[in-house]
């Protein structure tokens, strides 16, 4: 075989070896600056998250909405006491306490129950911390029934806005506060309430009413209405402190349904604040007259809600705030 044609071959099978060895190290060389690449894009992802979550946090203000978004302080609240569940409202107080009704997550040992909270499209973990000492299952209202509870979510939820608590002698006798529910997508609702004192009255009246026939008999009908309030006064001497422990709607209406207990309503200061007023409780219905000459007794089912002024105390205690 003719020597230069071997030696031709041979420098043929160099070049090509050559071009093998110079296309791995250009593979290997990318590899390498892509990794590095990927690393620093994670690096600066992770550096500009913590970055955000700090600057986020460094300007949380109770009350205070810094980005757009809707009621960052609404949560949902789940509670599994062995294969029973229930679900229902509540509202961040602080970053990672939320408030919420008792009764909702009430059970004879609760170290036996779970609790999620949903927040931003999330479930997290929480754990009770405490419910309002004079909460009982078996008091009425009259009697001077608290329903409140607190939860702590164990991981701290980013894009948190707590509510702010509102001022210790904040008093409401007539207004309207902003009820945000959880049901069925989150909605709100604008709802006019009255103190507990105007709801007892209201609640003897009627109750009179409905009972005897006043018609034009107009002073007679007033002394029944204060007799019977009366003889309830004699029964509870502690009506009027625990007036002071409900607030109910100012009108003869339904406005809140099964799964918004515990759900927050609010009002909004001056300057731009939003204050957490007092939750969802529950409700009661009573006959109701449009006037003393109505033959037609109507029943009415009316919410009743806890306002958070009485508490103050023991939710800054609960949180150890000072």
């Amino acid at each position: 075989m003719d020597k230069k044609f071997l030696f031709r071959i041979f420098l043929l099978i160099l070049a090509l070896l050559a071009s093998i060895l110079a296309c791995l190290v250009t593979l290997l060389v990318f590899s390498l600056s892509n990794a590095s690449e990927n690393e620093r894009l994670s690096e600066n992802e992770s550096r500009s998250e913590n970055k955000s979550r700090s600057e986020y946090e460094s300007r949380i203000v109770c009350g205070i909405v810094p980005y757009h978004g809707l009621n960052p302080w609404m949560v949902q609240v789940f509670a599994q006491r062995g294969s029973k569940f229930g679900r229902c409202g509540g509202s961040f107080i602080s970053e990672e306490h939320v408030l919420t009704a008792a009764h909702c997550i009430y059970a004879n040992n609760s170290t036996k129950s779970l609790f999620h909270i949903y927040f931003n499209r999330q479930f997290i973990e929480a754990s009770l911390v405490a419910f309002e000492p004079h909460y009982d299952q078996k008091k009425c209202i009259a009697e001077g029934k608290t329903d409140l509870a607190i939860l702590k979510v164990k991981e701290k939820p980013i894009f948190v806005v707590p509510l702010c608590l509102p001022p210790k002698n904040y008093f409401v006798q007539k207004t309207d506060l902003i009820l945000t529910s959880p049901r069925e997508g989150y909605h709100e609702k604008v709802i006019s309430v009255i103190d507990g004192k105007t709801c007892w009255q209201r609640y003897f009246r009627n109750t009179v009413a409905a009972n005897s026939t006043w018609c034009g008999k107009d002073q007679e009908f007033k002394r029944a209405a204060e007799a019977y309030e009366e003889e309830t006064r004699n029964k509870n001497e502690d009506l009027d402190l625990n007036s002071l422990k409900v607030l109910c709607g100012a009108e003869a209406k339904q406005y809140t349904f099964k799964g918004d207990s515990g759900s927050p309503l609010v009002q909004q200061d001056q300057n731009g604040r939003w204050y957490l007023i007092a939750i969802v409780r529950g409700s009661h219905t009573y006959n109701w007259k449009e006037s003393i000459c109505d033959n037609q007794t109507k029943i009415f089912t009316v919410d009743d809600f806890q306002p958070l002024v009485p508490n103050l105390a023991w939710i800054y205690e609960t949180l150890k705030i000072k």
